[in-house]
């Protein structure tokens, strides 16, 4: 027998019985999985927006030697190399570089409203293909998002009043700090079914959805007490019978519905070279003025300097002076650096990015074998991703069609997503080397693009044959056999070019 609300338990984690009053302090309540993850949740959105938002959310701390006005004054300075969204961008345009194969039936893929669906899937204009790259790029960031499949509660006489005023179900994307509440029951076969959500909109509301109906409430007023009474702001019957709610999985995770983020790990790295950047320009600001050690004076007594640096020593030690102070910054600062080099590198190693940024992480070529082994992983994770999408959209084509009454197309319409990924790119990226070597005037710029080249062109190439190639590459011009008089890099003479047709024997050779 199907599950039904016969006489409910108590609320749990804010589950009031439909039909009820929701007090103010049962819309604000959570699921544990949401209140024991939104502070992670948290700081892995401000690391992927940037400096500004982490700074807001706290996790750049003051130190304990440092004023107030020092502290605010390196927040003000205080930049980064953003590291985090770099990896997400960079995987999010490989998996959607190449658009998905719609197997859809003529009924559906001619009919206006799935055709209007498609050129504006959110109501905001954006294209069904366009919003889910972009969505997916937050679920790379949080580790999942959800969509609502909604359809406007317009009354609507028929069909053709219908299309002419633009009604058709569209999407509603929520990140996991809006996603409140959830609760799952079984059926009588035992498959789980979603039977409750709250969600937090953008207006400051609460939208929560049962399998039979739905309501909007929000709150009496600003800051309102927990024992308020909540305010229903509208209504209505949910016509499908089941919640059209869609999760959309970066990488799944261990505990349903929690996904896996490309930033747990990457995103402290990250904060870290952040911090590691914040020392250095610390550094370089109080070496551009020496360092004052003088004797602490008498309280009330003022002394002027030009800079904040300075150090006091007790006046009674005799052996104490006044001087100034060098402070040897370079071997600090050159540490600093390669810390954060080799901090970057293992930000591109977690993220099976490694063979992409190899110029930048790395100052020797990698080998055939280790970029290989660098571009299967990031293969197999972004088809892992390429799957998880493909799942999302055909759910939310699913309840697309329930909404239209068009459930005959349901098992004739199927969204595929790629499964093999070219990250290499090596069309593109042999075009733009030999752009790149007519434009630069550098025989050590052509040469390092040849290597790179070669080792993207050969498949599965040993580390003995590409030594050879190297030593090939960056030997000398003049080292070759050329024409007597001829200087190296200059074109070579073509013997048809000499006026009047040629010989026999010179169109022989």
């Amino acid at each position: 027998m199907a599950y039904t609300r016969l006489n409910p338990p108590p609320a749990e984690h804010g589950d009031t019985i439909p039909g009820s009053i929701f007090l103010v302090k049962d819309l604000r309540a959570t699921h544990p999985m949401h209140e024991n993850n939104y502070t992670e949740f948290m700081f892995l959105g401000a690391a992927y927006d940037g400096v500004r938002q982490l700074v807001e959310l706290g996790v750049v701390p003051q130190h304990e030697r440092e004023t107030s006005d020092a502290y605010l004054r390196r927040m003000a300075d205080l930049y980064g190399f953003n590291y985090s969204r770099a990896v997400v961008d960079l995987t999010n345009f490989y998996l959607f570089r190449k658009d998905p194969i719609r197997q859809l039936p003529d009924g559906l893929a001619q009919d206006p409203s799935w055709q209007a669906f498609a050129a504006d899937c959110n109501l905001y204009g954006d294209t069904f293909q366009d919003y889910m790259a972009d969505q997916f790029r937050w679920a790379s960031v949080f580790g999942f998002v959800g969509f609502l499949v909604d359809k406007p509660t317009a009354v609507i006489e028929n069909r053709d009043e219908e299309l002419r005023r633009g009604v058709y179900p569209y999407l509603a994307g929520y990140h996991p700090t809006a996603i409140l509440d959830w609760e799952y029951v079984r059926d009588d076969v035992g498959r789980p079914m979603l039977d409750y959500i709250k969600l937090f909109d953008d207006d400051g509301r609460y939208r929560i959805w049962w399998r039979d109906h739905w309501e909007l409430w929000e709150e009496p007023e600003e800051n309102a007490p927990g024992e308020a009474e909540g305010i229903l702001v509208d209504s209505g019957p949910n016509p499908l019978g089941e919640i059209p709610w869609v999760w959309m999985h970066n990488l799944k995770g261990r505990q349903w519905p929690m996904g896996v983020a490309d930033l747990h790990e990457i995103a402290r790295i990250d904060l870290s070279i952040l911090r590691d950047l914040s020392q250095i320009n610390e550094i370089v600001g109080y070496t551009a003025f020496p360092v004052m050690l003088m004797p602490m004076e008498e309280q009330g007594q003022d002394v002027e300097v030009g800079s904040p640096a300075v150090v006091e020593f007790d006046p009674e030690n005799p052996q104490a002076k006044p001087e100034w102070l060098v402070p040897q910054a370079a071997p600090t600062i050159q540490a600093l650096r390669e810390l954060i080099s080799k901090k970057a590198a293992e930000i591109y190693r977690i993220a099976h990015t490694g063979g992409l940024n190899a110029t930048e992480t790395s100052t020797a070529a990698k080998s055939g074998v280790a970029l290989t082994a660098e571009f299967q992983q990031l293969n197999a994770k972004v088809t892992q991703k390429a799957i998880n999408v493909e799942k999302a959209e055909n759910m939310i084509l699913y309840f697309w069609l329930r909404w239209q009454q068009m459930e005959q197309y349901i098992t004739k319409s199927v969204i595929e997503r790629p499964r093999d990924f070219d990250v290499r790119n090596l069309a593109q990226d042999l075009a733009d080397a030999l752009t790149a070597k007519t434009v630069v005037n550098s025989r050590t710029f052509k040469q390092e693009v040849e290597k790179s080249i070669a080792r993207q062109y050969l498949q599965d190439p040993n580390d003995e044959v590409l030594k050879v190639i190297d030593e090939e590459i960056e030997k000398q011009p003049d080292d070759f056999d050329l024409p007597e008089g001829q200087e190296p890099g200059a074109p070579r003479e073509n013997p048809f070019e000499t006026g009047g047709d040629p010989t026999e024997d010179e169109a022989e050779e």
